[in-house]
């Protein structure tokens, strides 16, 4: 089995999942951040929320052991957004082989994307092996 001792199965591995949101202004000050640190089994999923004043963020981050060396990491975005104009959900599906502790940048509203006052949102995503025998949200 690639890169694992023989009689662990990769299904049941434990896989830790740091994510931090950050609300970067123009100036690229971070005005906000939050992070969210859980350790979860292969295939479990994590979610992230934000609620804004006119906005809804609900990510969901599935990641999947690879090789001993790599995860596929599955993000899908819904986004709420109501304003006087336009209301409803927007949502995303994106995919990525990642190598763990190596960290990806995610920009769950799209990169050039900036709130009224010019925010950008990112979140910076670690995935690294755990050790222990049981997963466990936080």
């Amino acid at each position: 089995m690639h890169g694992y001792s023989q009689g662990v199965i990769p299904e049941i591995l434990p896989i830790r999942i740091q994510i931090e949101t950050r609300l970067v202004a123009m100036d690229q000050k971070v005005d906000w951040s939050n992070v969210v640190d859980q350790r979860t089994l292969n295939g479990k999923p994590v979610i992230v929320r934000i609620d804004g004043d006119n906005f809804r963020l609900r990510v969901t981050f599935t990641s999947y052991y690879q090789d001993g060396i790599s995860a596929l990491l599955i993000a899908q975005t819904e986004v709420f957004h109501g304003d006087e104009e336009k209301s409803g959900w927007d949502k995303s599906l994106l995919s990525q082989v990642v190598k763990l502790g190596v960290p990806l940048y995610f920009y769950p509203l799209g990169k050039e994307r900036r709130s009224e006052e010019g925010h950008s949102m990112v979140m910076e995503i670690l995935l690294t092996k755990e050790t222990g025998q049981e997963g466990s949200s936080q």
